[in-house]
C-alpha cells in the first residue's frame, strides 16, 4: 500500500467528519438563533467561511509532492534566498 493511498483515506474520513460536524453546527445555529435573520445569516457565514477553509486545505493536500516522500528526499523543496537589508 503506497503512502499517498493510506494518508488519501485518512484524508477522505477527515473530510467527511468535518461535513458531519458542520451539517450539526449549522443546524444549531440555524435553529436556536433568536432571530430567522440572524439565523440565517450566521448559518450562511460559518457555511461559506467553512467552504473556503477546506477548500484551501483541499488544494493544499493536493500538491503534496507523494514521490519524494515515499523515497525519503530531504530537500525537496527549493531553498529561497533571504533578503539582505543594508542600512
Amino acid at each position: 500500500m503506497s503512502l499517498q493511498l493510506l494518508f488519501t483515506g485518512f484524508y477522505g474520513v477527515l473530510l467527511l467528519i468535518i461535513l458531519v460536524l458542520v451539517g450539526f453546527v449549522a443546524f444549531h445555529l440555524f435553529r436556536y438563533s433568536l432571530s430567522r435573520q440572524q439565523a440565517i445569516f450566521s448559518t450562511l457565514f460559518f457555511i461559506i467561511t467553512t467552504g473556503v477553509l477546506v477548500c484551501i486545505n483541499m488544494i493544499i493536500f493536493s500538491q503534496i509532492p507523494w514521490d519524494a516522500l515515499e523515497s525519503g528526499a530531504t530537500n525537496t523543496v527549493p531553498a529561497v534566498p533571504t533578503p539582505s537589508f543594508r542600512f
